[in-house]
This record gives structure tokens, C-alpha cells and sequence, in this order.
């Protein structure tokens, strides 16, 4: 009996991970990849030094260091931008909100905030993710560059860009 008990739990078991990864595939294929490279926001890229000539040639600096919210540094620019970075003082994160005071932020195909959700899509195509925020429900329109390793995300307000942001991913 307690054979046939433990051949159940393996088999069981064995069905389980199989099942693991089997969806992990299909989670992997659902998602299409769209060229992201040389994704920018007003020429501030991802994996870009934080002491980079270019950020000091347009006197771009930190001011304020920002509350560490998970396990990267972030910080306010002196441009109103927030990123965050890595132990090696590079860019893992950018991110422009509608709080910014500078509101000329675009990204490299040139949407900013306030624009709509059509002309997002419109520009960057139609291999988007959809999810919502966990802290504020607002719907994301997102786009992942799997070689790059990078995506950027579109959170909206009422049709209407309201924060972007461009990572690195684990993807």
C-alpha cells in the first residue's frame, strides 16, 4: 500500500512540474517581441552611467535620492526625471510621471504624456501586453524587447498616457 501511495505522489508531482512548464512556454510564446533598441527618453538611455559625458554635458545630475523601494537605488534627476540604478552607478530604470515638471519628456518614437492610447499603439504596433497596476488599477499597455531585454510600459488615465517607463527585464 505504501507503494502504490508514493508511486501517486510521484506521478503526481511529475504531472504538476510538467504542467509548470508547459505554461511557462506558453506564457513565453504569448508574448511577441518588438525592437526596442536605442529606447530613450529625451536621450537618456538604459544601462547608461549616471556619470556618463553626455548626462554632464547637459548637466543632467541626481538631486535627491529617493526612498529605496525594492533593491536599486532611485533617485530624482535634476531634469525631474526618476531612474534607478545598479551597484555600478548604470541606469536600470526610467521613469517619467505626470507629477514631472517637465513635461517635454518623449520617448525615442516620440510619445509623451497625454497622448492617447491609439496613437501609443499606433507608433510602437500591436505585440502589447495588458495588465493593470497592482497599487492603482490603472491600466498598462506594455512592449518587450527579448533580445534587448528591456520593455517599456504605458500606464494610462482615462485613455491618456499618464507615466512611462522603460527597465531592464529577467525575460
Amino acid at each position: 500500500m505504501k507503494k502504490v501511495v508514493r508511486i501517486f505522489w510521484v506521478l503526481t508531482l511529475i504531472l504538476f512540474f510538467s504542467i509548470l512548464g508547459y505554461l511557462g512556454k506558453v506564457g513565453t510564446k504569448s508574448i511577441q517581441s518588438t525592437d526596442l533598441s536605442g529606447e530613450n527618453i529625451n536621450g537618456i538611455t538604459i544601462l547608461q552611467s549616471i556619470h556618463s559625458e553626455e548626462l554632464i554635458k547637459k548637466n543632467i545630475t541626481p538631486v535627491k535620492r529617493l526612498e529605496n523601494l525594492l533593491d536599486s537605488n532611485y533617485y530624482e534627476l535634476s531634469n525631474g526625471l526618476i531612474i534607478a540604478i545598479n551597484k555600478d552607478d548604470l541606469i536600470e530604470k526610467i521613469i517619467v510621471t505626470s507629477s514631472t515638471s517637465n513635461k517635454t519628456f518623449k520617448t525615442a518614437r516620440s510619445i509623451s504624456l497625454g497622448d492617447s492610447l491609439e496613437k501609443v499603439i499606433k507608433t510602437y504596433g500591436g505585440n502589447y501586453y495588458k495588465q493593470e497596476s497592482e497599487l492603482t488599477s490603472e491600466p498598462i499597455t506594455g512592449y518587450m524587447d527579448i533580445d534587448e531585454k528591456i520593455k517599456i510600459e504605458f500606464w494610462s488615465y482615462e485613455g491618456k498616457v499618464d507615466e512611462i517607463r522603460i527597465e531592464l527585464t529577467n525575460y
